[in-house]
């Protein structure tokens, strides 16, 4: 299953800290900049950047991501 990441609610989970401050505790996995194309949808992150953020954030995939299924042509 695939999953859509819900950006408005990874910048809900940083709050005040900013995304240099994220990506530092992320222990640089992902940059700044990843974070803020997360953040405004632009990019998904792939799924080792998701695990490093269910940890920073302490929080479940269901409270970041809803299920995303492609439409397939006939």
């Amino acid at each position: 299953m695939l999953f859509k990441i819900k950006g408005e609610k990874l910048k809900e989970l940083r709050g005040s800290r900013s995304l240099s401050e994220i990506s530092e505790i992320s222990g640089k996995q992902f940059s700044d900049v990843a974070l803020m194309k997360w953040e405004s949808g632009a990019m998904h992150p792939k799924e080792d950047n998701i695990r490093a953020l269910l940890k920073i954030f302490d929080c479940k995939l269901e409270d970041i991501a809803e299920p995303f299924e492609l439409a397939m042509s006939k």
